[in-house]
């Protein structure tokens, strides 16, 4: 099993682009959105809206260890207000 290493210094104030998630890991959007769905079925205190185009680092770091990618890729580019 892959150990998947998330970055603890990153607050919960910052939120990452989806489109830029799918591009870092190397998946297409289409990838990527299904992935969300079933993350979204699984866990949807994680994943409020279907339509929001931010997701928080704790639900990025959930879909890391659910579909094995490395989350310390993807930095953090946006800070919610």
């Amino acid at each position: 099993m892959q150990t998947i290493n998330c970055n603890p210094n990153i607050s919960f104030s910052q939120f990452q682009p989806k489109s830029q998630i799918a591009l870092t890991v190397g998946v297409s959007y289409s990838t990527f959105f299904r992935w969300l769905k079933i993350a979204q079925s699984e866990r949807p205190d994680l994943f409020p809206s279907p339509q929001s185009k931010l997701l928080s680092p704790a639900a990025i770091a959930y879909m890391a260890h659910r579909f094995c990618f490395d989350c310390d890729l993807i930095t953090p580019s946006y800070t919610k207000p």
